[in-house]
């Protein structure tokens, strides 16, 4: 029901359609802890735990262009569009006291302090083409699209 609730919000908000596999088992006990990165992981830490989990860098950062959606300071609450590259991009959290709590998580603001991390994923490139033409945003997001898939599986 999570994946199936997950998946149809993007596509409502305007984000790309992700196929969910229908009548996989669920367990009835919650998933054990440190399934989920820790928000407080520097860049090297989420892409080591998102390597284990089979993602590339690259996935790595499509999925937290999800971040866009919900209530952590990327824009609009309920749109899935590029706010979270440009946001991410002026760094906020750098200009104004009490900033960082309001915007992202630790994990975002450590995607984009990290030069290996930008580099291996052409970061800036990317998300220079997201800010000037929101329409890169929906190519790139088909490989989000296919680590939903995989996480929803």
């Amino acid at each position: 029901m999570i994946a199936v609730g997950g998946a149809e919000a993007v596509s409502i908000c305007g984000g790309p359609k992700i196929p969910v596999t229908l009548g996989r088992l669920d367990s009835g006990e919650p998933d054990p802890e440190g399934k989920m990165p820790e928000e407080s992981l520097d860049a090297s830490g989420l892409k080591q735990c998102f390597r284990r989990k089979g993602f590339s860098t690259q996935e790595l950062v499509a999925l937290s262009g999800a971040h866009t959606l919900g209530s952590k300071g990327f824009g609009s609450p309920v749109a899935f569009d590029n706010s979270y590259f440009k946001i991410l991009l002026e760094k906020p959290w750098n200009s104004s006291a009490g900033m960082t709590s309001m915007i992202g998580l630790p994990s975002d603001r450590a995607i984009v302090e990290d030069d290996e991390c930008l580099r291996l994923v052409g970061f800036r490139s990317l998300t220079g083409r997201f800010v000037t033409n929101p329409k890169h945003l929906v190519r790139y997001s088909s490989k989000k699209t296919r680590a939903q898939k995989t996480l929803s599986n």
